[in-house]
């Protein structure tokens, strides 16, 4: 797992739980300074709070499993005893993390490996699928960006085909896997698109989780 990726866990999670408990400000408050999203790259709203992020995990010289450290649970709980204790935004988060169950953390964890997932296999074979009539039309259903709220993809079908994959003997994914994303292009019948992800092979699964981890989970500017 790498660390953008066990930051999402802890923002989702967290995101979670302030919808529950919408009478807690500062929480809501924090979950908003905490968005990944908001420069385009590795960061967070509140600049400061994904620094001492990624100096706790550089200092800790994490890498972290689902199997060793519950999806960066663990860390999460220890990243927050580490913030300013006079600032009320990481007092809700002390008081937030402390109350989170694993299964409540899990769920988070479960919802950004299978979005994950589906959208950087989508990335790789935007850009490096041939362009023909099937491999286009199969994109087109498959456009993460396109899709209605609670689906993967425009294509119902589809979404709940990838769904369904994603739990192997009964266990959800807990990470971005390239193991579902070639179980899922193997069941669609097209060739070419097996071919597109076997050539970026694993190596270059991992490099993009790693080193461009907003580059697939945003919007690219021709859609």
């Amino acid at each position: 797992m790498t660390r953008f990726e066990a930051y999402l866990n802890l923002w989702g999670a967290l995101s979670i739980h302030a919808g529950e408990h919408a009478e807690d400000g500062e929480l809501a408050r924090l979950v908003d300074d905490m968005n990944p999203y908001w420069y385009g790259f590795e960061a967070s709203k509140d600049i400061y709070i994904y620094q001492r992020y990624e100096e706790l995990w550089v200092r800790e010289n994490t890498t972290y499993t689902p199997g060793e450290d519950n999806a960066g649970f663990t860390f999460g709980k220890k990243f927050f005893t580490l913030l300013p204790e006079t600032d009320t935004r990481f007092q809700a988060g002390r008081k937030a993390m402390q109350e989170l169950t694993q299964e409540e953390w899990n769920q988070a964890s479960y919802t950004n490996a299978l979005t994950g997932t589906f959208m950087l296999l989508y990335y790789i074979l935007k850009n490096r699928a041939p362009k023909d009539g099937a491999c286009t039309a199969f994109l087109e259903e498959m456009n993460p960006f396109a899709a209605e709220a609670g689906q993967l993809c425009p294509d119902r079908e589809l979404s709940d085909f990838f769904v369904n994959l994603s739990t192997p003997n009964g266990r959800p994914i807990a990470e971005v896997s390239y193991d579902l994303a070639g179980r899922f292009l193997d069941k669609v019948n097209n060739l070419e698109l097996v071919r597109t992800l076997r050539g970026a092979g694993r190596s270059e699964w991992d490099r993009i989780r790693l080193e461009e981890p907003l580059a697939f989970r945003t919007m690219p500017a021709d859609e």
